[in-house]
């Protein structure tokens, strides 16, 4: 089996990316332009549907955190973390086996925490394509300690099955540089 492209995904409004790999015997989808609007739908071969949704983080007058949904009107500054949330659901007639679910993070953002990745169990990448579980070690003058947020270039999970109508969602938050 080879992994093949669930969906891709830009972000114009905030020159994000983001991609979900899939073990399925079907062909890869090109990229979708989503400069337009979110929530973003992105169905590949009657397999899978995928739906991204991006949130400005806020807060209220009271103080309680606050999801706004990032729309073509959105304007990011630096310092503003946008939290993502991948949902994938399975229309196919037989669970999927073995997904790898890969988010790519841009080069104008960061990841904020490991903490705010969901499943925890993830994946973390300095160059995109060679994945460890999170958080990344460094070792910096013989000790070994985590990798910064900032050096993070890609977030994978393994979804090891999903049956019919079932939906599996990633989330992460990413920090504007």
């Amino acid at each position: 089996m080879q992994k093949l492209s669930v969906f891709a995904l830009m972000t114009a409004s905030l020159g994000a990316s983001a991609t979900a790999m899939a073990v399925l015997p079907t062909v890869a989808l090109d990229p979708v332009d989503s400069s337009q609007a979110a929530p973003i739908s992105a169905p590949v071969a009657g397999q899978v549907q995928t739906r991204i949704l991006a949130s400005v983080v806020g807060q209220d007058p009271q103080g309680q955190e606050v999801l706004s949904p990032v729309n073509a009107q959105t304007r990011l500054a630096s310092g503003n973390v946008v939290e993502y949330r991948g949902y994938l659901t399975n229309n196919s007639p037989d669970r999927i086996r073995n997904m790898k679910v890969t988010m790519n993070i841009p080069a104008n953002m960061e990841l904020v925490s490991t903490s705010d990745v969901e499943p925890t169990r993830a994946f973390g990448s300095m160059d995109g394509a060679n994945f460890q579980y999170m958080p990344l070690k460094t070792n910096m003058n013989g000790v070994l300690q985590n990798l910064p947020m900032a050096y993070y270039k890609a977030i994978q999970w393994d979804v090891p099955g999903l049956g019919l109508n079932e939906v599996a969602m990633v989330k992460y938050r990413l920090k504007v540089k």
